[in-house]
């Protein structure tokens, strides 16, 4: 049953949800794999939500380079651990929630214990934290928990969910062994947004983004990534709703006021993802050694 504090701070959700949805909502545990832009932003909207377990992980601590985005970042916090700050926020927002805190991050010791009783799974590990997420859904797809991944792309954001059900995050993504970590990176970048609307408005440095191991992320796209994994996390914990399930993937953008919401049959290895893939090898193959030899 909820008590008293909890049912009064989350009573405006009724209406929206009902009583017993929202209880399901309490009774829920989330795992929350990187804390950073939309890590950070989903679990204060998922705590804001009512939900009352979190374990939450992450290795980072906030630096001034998170503050144009990332939920919690503040100049009172940099320095400061990430899973900390995060469990500090959660804990203000509602004093009775469960927290488990993983301050190494997503290792191949701790993930099973990380994954022990959840009912849901988001991967919001960096972009090029390849070893670190393939750990995180591996683990995901052998104890069959359901992992969700949004990613902002300019004024964009995507939605995966791999369930045990459905295609899983290898298959989809088409990735095979001893493949090197540029190719992978090609092979993700396109499996993530295959309609790719980011690409009409988003401008970004190939030099940068290879030597630096990142990209240009604005606060509205965050928010929005954030906010599609909350909505399709309550469809799946409530069955409100079919949830968009791989290969079906989604993407919102919010500058063209477009949505985009189609299956992908065979992802990657879809004909047309295999052209894309020759194509933009063709365009960003010359800075294949540069990346492979800044690439952790």
């Amino acid at each position: 049953m909820m008590n008293q504090d909890y049912e009064q701070s989350f009573s405006r959700n009724i209406g929206v949800v009902t009583k017993k949805e929202q209880e399901t909502i309490k009774n829920t545990t989330v795992a929350i794999a990187g804390l950073g832009g939309i890590g950070g932003v989903t679990v204060s909207i998922l705590a804001r939500m009512g939900i009352n377990h979190f374990k939450i992980a992450d290795i980072d601590t906030f630096d001034i380079q998170n503050i144009n985005r990332q939920a919690a970042s503040t100049h009172s916090v940099l320095g400061r651990d990430k899973v900390d700050v995060i469990e500090d926020m959660i804990k203000d927002i509602n004093p009775s929630a469960t927290i488990e805190t993983y301050s190494e991050g997503i290792q191949s010791h701790n993930v099973e214990d990380f994954l022990k009783g959840v009912d849901v799974v988001v991967d919001a590990i960096d972009f090029f934290c390849f070893t670190a997420r393939d750990i995180l859904q591996k683990a995901c797809h052998k104890l069959k928990v359901p992992v969700m991944f949004s990613a902002p792309l300019g004024m964009t954001a995507t939605f995966l969910f791999f369930t045990p059900n459905s295609m899983s995050y290898t298959d989809y993504f088409g990735f095979t062994p001893n493949q090197n970590k540029f190719n992978r990176l090609l092979q993700f970048s396109l499996g993530i947004s295959p309609s790719a609307l980011h690409l009409k408005h988003i401008k970004f440095d190939p030099k940068r983004l290879v030597k630096m191991q990142t990209g240009p992320s604005l606060c509205p796209a965050v928010h929005l990534g954030g906010s599609i994994l909350a909505v399709e996390l309550l469809k799946y914990i409530t069955g409100k709703k079919d949830v968009c399930i791989a290969p079906s993937y989604l993407q919102i953008d919010l500058f063209k006021s477009k949505m985009v919401k189609r299956k992908l049959p065979m992802g990657n290895k879809n004909p047309r993802q295999k052209l894309k893939r020759l194509i933009a090898h063709k365009i960003y193959g010359k800075y294949e050694e540069d990346f492979l030899a800044f690439i952790k």
